[in-house]
């Protein structure tokens, strides 16, 4: 085999064959390199490789055509057949030779993305992933070319062969969705696809018997599911024709997916193209009496491969897959693992799809699901087939792509338009950020949940409103917001999980306040924030204060440049103190911006069941502005309180029983131990979408732990949608010249100049 193998190489590099393939490769992939990633400063490799895959269709006939064929035109195949060498090894010396030859232009392929990070942050990981699926895709190609060539004595018709089937396999989903528009349509095309294959059999077996036969299987068995069932066989076609997809499995590794499926895909039909080679040698070997024993071969050979196929298309999708993309959309994170984890009934969720398509992105990450529970079930609804089947769940009309999330009686639909944040640019909208996982944990924890926790927002102060993406977190958290307005209430409701008072600009009334503090007193919760206005508030302070804090006047100004914003002092980024709420923001260097803020300060003569911790504390270069309203400089003067403060805290308080009371005996009643949990922090602006973009996300994260802890979610299901946002590279006009010269010219025609000189040089011999 080694002999075959050097000699294979050393024709393809001393003859201009070998060296135009590379040339063409690399001229194609410099082309779209230039435009997309050069021109555009795109850092994926994704767009260039499927853009360029195209290519296999010219440049693998033009190296494959001569492999088989031309031993067989020139007679040359007798000294192979005779020689000691099976034709196993025959093939896989030919084709081994065919991959390094395709493995020079890969080997340059794979300085691309270090060319990219010169000018910037590039996913290297996702373009590797991508560089070894278009690696996997032409070896694949290359293998359909080796078999056909092996069919034929004539390089021209194995040429124009296998540019037909790699054309066929290229537009498979294309004829599939074509040739399946009518059920008679379906059965003329299935019926010449059984007539070419019967074709390609006779040509391996040279047997009219095996091959009549084989035909008349086929076409008893597909005129029995034509009447039996005719939509069945418009399905099935489409099933089996993706079969022959290699496109496919492609995608999957351009999606940044490192998937072990799609490898055990690609070597399964390189294996099957190389050992039909080997038969069709063997054939010619043996005569017309090796068919029988070829079908044979073919028919074991052919069900090992589906069996292990399929069985490995049945593996979980977490053992058969790798996410090798920069912000890990197929990952799933620790809450919604703990959320699966806590699962004791079967959750099914059913995917609206419409002719059998569907979201890659959102099909990819329900694999993540049903493969970390066994209580998850993904089912497929297509549209076309069951058009009321949504309507069972809601009467808003859903797209595909849409989700519904059913346990038992409780089902939430999430529509596909929230599947994915949008923003807007010159008048248009585009994806952002994906949060499929954000929605789907929500809804799963949602219809496993008993109760949902409600919170109720308090108005009636010119309080400032909550943004629609804080709600939207909200109600991903499974968390209730209603409006409460104390005076017509008469107090706070029994089913409150919390109280969020979110700075109120004038003050509660005393009997407010009142019933804020007797809600407290009996283990309520509250998150609390407010704004500096220069107003007196008492009764709304009384609150505070019973529980042993209250606002400094004035604001705080931050003297250490590490800890404000950018040009404004007031703009606080406070060191956020490592405690179960901030644990996550800690733990992943996150900030919070708190603009405005009062500093909170402790008050000594308070109870000593009451215990307070700092969330957010400002630097020792801190000071307080007492009256902000008036002042004339931002800088520090005598008098001006000096820092550290505390601009957000958490107040606990243990309560034993409902309202302290004492039974007969003289002994306090023996009820559960309440806990009273107040969040309070000093500026409302913390609560701005604005502010929460300016740190990517770390105020909302932080509000999101204390709501969730207040409400006594021991999992925080409201997670963050995942930035689809890229972040392009910065180019000049002088770079973009200089590599496009060196990749669409320079490298092309040095290889071309390599193969004319060698050329040149045997015939001059």
């Amino acid at each position: 085999m080694a002999a075959i193998y050097k000699r294979e190489v050393r024709s393809y590099l001393t003859s201009v064959l070998g060296y135009v393939f590379i040339a063409v490769n690399l001229l194609m992939v410099g082309i779209y390199f230039t435009n997309y990633n050069l021109n555009y400063g795109y850092p994926y490799m994704d767009y260039t490789l499927s853009g360029v895959c195209f290519i296999f269709l010219i440049t693998t006939p033009i190296l494959t055509m001569k492999t088989m064929a031309e031993e067989r035109r020139q007679k040359t195949d007798q000294l192979l057949l005779t020689s000691p060498v099976t034709p196993a090894r025959i093939v896989l010396g030919k084709y081994l030779a065919l991959v390094t030859i395709f493995l020079i232009p890969m080997v340059i392929l794979a300085f691309y993305p270090l060319i990219l990070t010169m000018f910037g942050s590039v996913p290297l990981r996702a373009d590797y992933t991508a560089l070894f699926g278009y690696f996997l895709l032409g070896c694949t190609y290359l293998a359909v070319g080796l078999f056909i060539s092996s069919l034929t004595e004539s390089p021209v018709l194995a040429a124009v062969l296998t540019f037909g089937v790699s054309f066929l396999c290229y537009m498979s989903s294309a004829v599939g969705d074509f040739i399946s528009g009518t059920a008679f349509a379906t059965y003329i095309s299935v019926l010449v696809l059984i007539l070419l294959l019967c074709l390609i059999l006779y040509a391996m077996t040279k047997s009219r018997i095996v091959t009549a036969g084989a035909f008349v299987v086929l076409a008893a068995a597909l005129t029995v599911c034509y009447f039996a069932d005719s939509s069945l066989l418009s399905g099935g076609i489409q099933k089996v024709i993706g079969i022959f997809d290699f496109s496919e499995p492609f995608y999957t590794f351009l999606d940044g997916i490192f998937d072990i499926s799609s490898v055990l895909y690609y070597l399964s039909v390189i294996g099957i193209c190389c050992f039909f080679a080997v038969q069709s040698i063997e054939k010619r070997r043996w005569g017309y009496h090796h068919g029988s024993y070829s079908v044979g071969w073919t028919a074991a050979v052919l069900a090992i491969v589906i069996v292990v196929n399929l069985t490995a298309a049945e593996l979980p999708a977490g053992w058969t897959s790798i996410d090798m993309t920069e912000n890990q959309y197929y990952t799933l994170s620790d809450q919604s693992r703990e959320v699966l984890n806590g699962l004791t009934e079967d959750v099914t969720i059913y995917m609206l799809t419409e002719d059998g398509t569907s979201d890659g992105m959102t099909e990819s990450l329900l694999e993540q699901y049903e493969s970390s529970s066994s209580h998850i079930h993904v089912e497929e609804r297509d549209l076309v087939q069951y058009p009321t089947f949504a309507s069972n769940y809601t009467t808003e009309t859903l797209s595909a792509g849409s989700l519904i999330v059913e346990m038992g009686d409780r089902s939430r639909v999430i529509p596909y338009s929230d599947l994915y944040e949008y923003s807007y640019s010159y008048y248009s909208s585009y994806a952002s950020a994906f949060d499929g996982e954000g929605q789907i944990t929500s809804a799963i924890s949602y219809v496993s949940s008993e109760d949902i926790p409600k919170l109720y927002a308090l108005e009636g102060h010119r309080e400032s409103e909550l943004s629609d993406t804080l709600t939207d977190q909200i109600e991903k958290e499974n968390l209730e917001v209603e409006s409460l307005n104390l005076v017509s209430a008469g107090s706070v409701p029994e089913d409150a999980a919390a109280v969020i008072i979110h700075s109120p600009q004038t003050d509660l009334s005393q009997e407010e306040a009142q019933m804020l503090l007797e809600y407290l007193q009996n283990g309520g919760n509250a998150f609390i924030t407010s704004l500096y206005t220069g107003e007196e508030m008492p009764n709304f302070n009384s609150v505070l204060e019973y529980y042993g804090v209250t606002v400094m006047d004035g604001i705080v100004i931050e003297g250490d440049s590490d800890h404000y914003y950018p040009q404004n002092q007031i703009y606080l980024l406070p060191e956020i103190q490592s405690t179960s709420l901030t644990s996550s923001l800690v733990s992943d260097n996150r900030l919070v911006l708190m603009p405005i803020s009062q500093a909170v300060e402790s008050l000594g003569s308070v109870r000593d069941t009451v215990e307070i911790t700092s969330l957010l504390q400002t630097s020792d270069s801190s000071y307080n502005k007492a009256d902000a309203l008036n002042m004339t400089t931002a800088e520090k003067e005598d008098g001006d309180a000096e820092g550290p403060f505390d601009v957000g805290v958490l107040i606990t308080e243990t309560v034993e029983g409902a309202d302290g009371e004492t039974d007969t005996s003289g002994e306090e009643a023996a009820e559960d131990e309440n806990e009273t949990r107040i969040v309070y922090f000093g500026s409302g602006y913390l609560l701005e979408e604005q502010m929460d973009s300016a740190v990517s996300g770390g105020n909302y994260e932080l509000v999101m732990n204390c709501l969730s802890s207040l409400a006594d979610h021991e999992t925080t299901v409201a997670i963050p949608a995942k930035s689809l946002e890229v972040t392009y590279l910065t180019l000049t006009a002088a770079n973009v010249n200089m590599f496009s010269i060196l990749l669409t010219a320079a490298l092309p025609v040095a290889f071309l100049a390599a193969g004319g000189v060698i050329w040149y040089r045997r015939r001059r011999r």
